[in-house]
């Protein structure tokens, strides 16, 4: 459903503490996510 989702049209930054341990951000723009439960995502893939 998410992955659907343009745009976010609410936020609770709350929520991303909560869920996110740490993004790390590379000098060409990629991001990688890092999550609590040792899940790892990459944008753009």
């Amino acid at each position: 459903m998410l992955e659907e989702q343009k745009e976010c049209v609410e936020f609770e930054p709350g929520a991303f503490v909560a869920l996110v341990d740490k993004v790390i951000i590379q000098h060409d723009g990629h991001m990688g996510f890092c999550f609590r439960n040792g899940m790892k995502c990459e944008y753009p893939q």
